[in-house]
This record gives structure tokens, sequence and C-alpha cells, in this order.
């Protein structure tokens, strides 16, 4: 380990502060090192946490009444094998969640479910850049041919992060939510897997840079230095 009055070192903590990205007057965010690995159900109060509304919850869940537990939280999971954390490894915490379901009946057709950010990592981009490494997750690990999602149409935010990647609107519908007692109109975006390739090859979408990591345990020991990096 480098000591702290070695020049170099100090330099190198400078030039990582200002290129680091502004959070509020004068803060500069903390660099992330990133990486997706499977849902830990250690971490169900803290997805739960993230919520701060009904009105999020509705966007996230409309099925799932207020308010969010971590018992809630775990009871979406149930059949369902592709849970994911986004992490961060400079930190040991997680920063984002979602899920990868597979559409009933359709063969490699994949959905985006419950996807959600915590609020301290949320306008740092991350959103865009946990979406980007879900649909490599799909197209070159799980065999996807297609990956779709539902989306609220005034949730822009979240369209923005999907259209970035390459999803596009197939549709609208209204859906019926006998929870909630509402019907709801909501947007359907998807990218098929032949898509999304020309669109990586043409440079159009970045090379792949968030990885899977299989050993989530390793990530809970502390900051860690991916292999990757």
């Amino acid at each position: 380990m480098t000591k702290p009055s070695d020049p170099n070192a100090a330099n190198a903590r400078k030039a990582r502060v200002s290129n680091s990205p502004r959070v509020g007057r004068g803060r500069a965010a903390k660099p992330m090192s990133l990486c997706i690995c499977d849902f830990d159900a250690l971490f169900a109060s803290t997805v739960a946490s993230w919520v701060r509304s009904d009105d999020e919850l509705v966007w996230l869940a409309p099925r799932t009444l207020p308010p969010l537990t971590a018992t809630k939280v775990m009871a979406w999971g149930r059949q369902r094998a592709n849970r994911y954390l986004l992490w961060n490894a400079a930190s040991a915490t997680p920063v984002g969640y979602t899920e990868l379901n597979e559409m009933p009946g359709e063969n490699a057709h994949f959905w985006i479910g419950h996807f959600l950010i915590a609020p301290p990592a949320r306008g740092l981009g991350l959103g865009r850049k946990f979406v980007h490494a879900l649909l490599w997750r799909a197209f070159h690990d799980l065999g996807a041919c297609e990956v779709s999602l539902v989306v609220f149409p005034d949730n822009l935010p979240a369209i923005k992060s999907y259209e970035a990647c390459g999803m596009k609107t197939t549709g609208r519908e209204i859906k019926h939510f006998k929870e909630r007692r509402r019907q709801f109109e909501l947007i359907r975006m998807a990218v098929k897997r032949r898509e999304f390739e020309r669109m990586a090859a043409g440079g159009e979408l970045s090379p792949r840079s968030i990885h899977f990591i299989e050993d989530a345990a390793l990530l809970r020991q502390g900051p860690i230095r991916l292999p990757f990096e």
C-alpha cells in the first residue's frame, strides 16, 4: 500500500477528485466500482428502504400495497431465478435492484421487473449503466433473443435510460390492478438481440463495462478491486 506521504499518491488522489462527478454544491461524489451480483436476502430491507413514497411504489410495483417491507421484496422473487443487485464494490454496498424474468410461454424472451436505484445514487447515470449491464447479461450470458419491460408514461428518467440502451416503444396497454382498484396506462418497450448487437458493433452502445460477479459473498467482505478493472 502506498504511504500517504507519497507525492505520487497525493497527485493521484487530486486527479480522482477533480474527475469525479459533482453532487450538490462543492461536493464530489465518491468514485464507484460497479458490478452486478445475485440478490441476497440480507439486503431485502435495504431495497425496501429505497422507496420513499407511495407514488414511487406505484411506478415500481403496482401490485404491491404500501408500506414496502422486506417480506414484500422477498415475495417478488418467488419462482424467479434471476434477481440482481447493482453493487458498488468501492464501498461494499448495493445501489440498485432488479429482476430478469422469463416471459411465460415465450422461449428466450426475458422481461425486466422491479427496476430500482438507491436514492443517494440517483442522478448519476446509474440507471442507464444498470440497464446496459442487464442487456449484456441477458443476451450474452442467458441466451435471450429479446428483452422487454413496461413503464409508466410519466416516468421520464426511466424511459430515457431504456432508450439510451437501445430499447424502443412497441405499444401501450391499459391494465387493471385489483390490489389498487385502479387501471393504469403503461408503455411497452423492448429490444431484440440482433438490434442490440448491431448498435454495439456500430459504436452506438458502449462496450460491456459492468460484469456479473458469481461470488457475492466476496463482495460483502468489504471494499475490493474488481478483477476486470
